[in-house]
């Protein structure tokens, strides 16, 4: 997933996630997002949780780390993320290889 850009001023965020997403039709569906932030330190994780995109994701006991669960909509966030947005997906653009 790419972050496209933040637009605080209009409190829109936008996002790029590739078709091949095995998660987009679900995040689609969902309405929702978490976005979260984290240090350089955990680059090598997210990557790595990256490069599966493609793939069905792991299950949340098979993750490398802990989890805590987001405050409005209850989803799995890095104990170790420095901060989260739960967002709600008000569009979805169709941009060729991603949405």
């Amino acid at each position: 997933m790419d972050l496209i850009g933040e637009l605080r001023s209009i409190n829109r965020v936008g996002f790029g996630l590739r078709h091949t997403n095995r998660t987009l039709s679900r995040i689609i569906e969902e309405k929702k997002i978490v976005a979260s932030e984290i240090s350089y330190d955990h680059k090598n994780t997210i990557y790595n949780l990256g490069s599966h995109h493609s793939s069905a994701p792991p299950s949340v006991s098979d993750l490398p780390f802990k989890v805590t669960i987001s405050n409005t909509f209850g989803f799995y966030v890095p104990e170790w993320a420095a901060s989260y947005k739960e967002i709600k997906i008000i569009r979805t653009i169709d941009l060729g290889s991603h949405m």
